[in-house]
């Protein structure tokens, strides 16, 4: 038991932190658009499923569009960051749809007050 290998479980914590973070960030920013919470939860459901699932939906191809949809994927960057290996455009990636959502959520919020 005291030959743990401590990079893949760090790794996991901060994937699932950082996934997490993401998947409640685009759940603010969809419920921000919506006054029904039904809707709000639905849509958010369904923008988490598209971004965990999107480097799939191309299949075994390869080329420009995989690649790109591949670097879309939330699933993709927690797969690096499970194995223990945390780079810096994984972090970058949920930093940036983190930001893009919460931003995106003051904008809408902001844009009723008138």
């Amino acid at each position: 038991m005291g030959n743990l290998d401590w990079g893949p479980i760090i790794g996991g914590y901060a994937g699932l932190l950082l996934l997490g973070a993401t998947y409640a960030s685009v759940g603010i920013m969809v419920s921000s658009w919506t006054r029904d919470q039904i809707v709000a939860i639905l849509l958010g459901f369904f923008i988490c499923f598209l971004l965990f699932i999107i480097d799939r939906l191309m299949g075994n191809s390869s080329g420009t569009l995989a690649v790109a949809l591949e670097q879309l994927s939330s699933s993709y960057h927690f797969q690096n960051i499970a194995r223990g290996v945390i780079e810096i455009k994984d972090i970058v990636y949920y930093l940036s749809v983190i930001l893009v959502c919460l931003t995106t959520a003051r904008v809408t919020l902001a844009s009723r007050r008138w």
